[in-house]
């Protein structure tokens, strides 16, 4: 990976254990779509993205749960970790474009994505939850 893509690369992290990522727990919810779409995205724009899995996030009681982290670029212009639960595909597309756009630091959260957005589960962090990334 070059040094400048490093800098501009924002990663998206999503839950696809027993409880987030489960047709059994969430049998509406295209979750082999959602990260079908969200490779796509970082396979157009390999220097603004990564896109990686987790056996679990932690907040199992919120469905659908997703992280993205700010690039190094973005969390120097205050760009932090947003945490997410249940998108609908309206905040799927806003979350792309977002993406797309930088993310974090880089980019507004789009007002679309605000009743999505959730608080990081009290004493995790993605340094905690990192031995559980694929």
């Amino acid at each position: 990976m070059a040094s400048g893509a490093a800098e501009t690369r924002s990663g998206v992290v999503l839950c696809r254990g027993c409880c987030c990522g489960s047709a059994a727990k969430h049998p509406d919810v295209d979750h082999a779509g959602e990260l079908a779409d969200l490779r796509a995205l970082s396979d157009r724009h390999p220097d603004l993205l990564t896109v990686r899995t987790s056996e679990c996030l932690g907040p199992c009681a919120e469905a659908n749960v997703l992280v993205v982290r700010p690039s190094r670029t973005g969390r120097r212009r205050g760009g932090t970790t947003v945490w997410f639960s249940a998108l609908d595909p309206d905040a799927r597309a806003a979350l792309s474009r977002w993406l797309a756009d930088g993310g974090p630091g880089r980019a507004p959260l789009p007002a679309g994505l605000a009743p999505f957005q959730m608080h990081r589960p009290r004493g995790r962090s993605l340094t905690e939850v990192g031995a559980g990334l694929g």
